[in-house]
């Protein structure tokens, strides 16, 4: 926070003062207008910088991200497959899911290099690479939370599997008398 106070004053912008309204949207539910208050208040209270909060309906806001109508908006996305590339190919330029419009051609090597070796240490060093300029260097994404469920299991349960992506598997299971 120390550093954006900072970077704000030598913008001229000093505690936010004169800093121009930022726009966040999102779409219409509760807990996406939630966390928009959060953020609100963060930003304002932490940077003296006021946003107003932007409630669009479904396919409005879909339209409006797709086509880069927007300041800052929410994303989600959740791994199509347990693998990191499953989040960082959407960041790709002209990709389908690229509704940054973000288009850095580093990022792209780094991308395109990950997916063309076989060796697992390679690719992961690309990954992390091309993670370090589109969320460190460019800011282009700024992951807030993931999702997470609870779950309970009978101690007399066995043969549950449970995957990394959220899914249950139940073809195994045993109850234990």
């Amino acid at each position: 926070m120390a550093e954006a106070r900072q970077l704000l004053a030598a913008a001229g912008y000093p505690e936010g003062r004169g800093f121009p309204v930022v726009e966040y949207a999102y779409n219409t539910n509760d807990r996406h207008r939630a966390i928009g208050e959060a953020l609100q208040d963060m930003w304002r209270t932490a940077l003296g910088v006021n946003v107003t909060l932007t409630n669009q309906d479904w396919a409005v806001f879909l339209d409006n991200r797709k086509v880069g109508n927007y300041q800052i908006a929410r994303h989600g996305w959740i791994a199509d497959y347990n693998d990191p590339i499953s989040f960082l190919d959407m960041w790709v330029t002209g990709g389908g899911n690229d509704d940054a419009q973000y288009a850095e051609p580093e990022y792209d090597r780094l991308i395109a290099s990950a997916k063309a070796t076989s060796v697992p240490e390679e690719r992961m060093r690309f990954m992390h690479q091309a993670e370090d300029i589109v969320m460190g260097r460019d800011h282009a994404v700024g992951p807030i939370y993931f999702y997470t469920q609870k779950y309970m299991i009978n101690p007399k349960l066995s043969g549950l599997y449970y995957t990394p992506l959220g899914f249950f598997y139940f073809t195994q299971v045993k109850i234990a008398p």
